[in-house]
C-alpha cells in the first residue's frame, strides 16, 4: 500500500485515530495531483471489497497521505495548537 503514496519503504505497520477524524492543511491536500483523488474515488466505486473494509482502508490510509509517516499520533495538545490554533500555555511559562 505505501507504493501506491509514493514511498520506498513502506511502513511496517500503520497506526492511526480510529472513525476518519482528522483535519488536513490545504498544502497536504494539494500535495497530490486532483487525479490521485480520482483514482481513489473510482478504485473505490469499483472494488469488490465490502464496502465496510473499504472505509477501514481509508480510515488506515489518510495519515500516509498527508503525513507519509505510517504512525502519526501527535499529543493532543500539540494536534490542537498546530491544527485548530488552540494553543494551551504552561501556567510556569507565563501562560493564563
Amino acid at each position: 500500500m505505501g507504493e501506491a503514496f509514493g514511498m520506498t519503504h513502506p511502513p511496517k505497520y500503520i497506526r492511526a485515530a480510529c472513525c476518519a477524524t482528522f483535519a488536513v492543511t490545504k498544502e497536504a491536500l494539494h500535495r497530490w495531483p486532483k487525479e490521485f483523488y480520482l483514482d481513489l474515488r473510482e478504485w473505490a466505486m469499483k472494488t469488490a471489497m465490502e464496502k465496510n473494509w473499504l472505509g477501514v482502508i481509508f480510515e488506515f490510509s489518510y495519515h500516509l497521505m498527508f503525513t507519509g509517516l505510517g504512525v502519526y499520533d501527535p499529543p493532543q495538545a500539540q494536534c490542537l495548537c498546530e491544527l485548530y490554533d488552540i494553543c494551551m500555555t504552561n501556567k510556569a511559562e507565563g501562560g493564563p
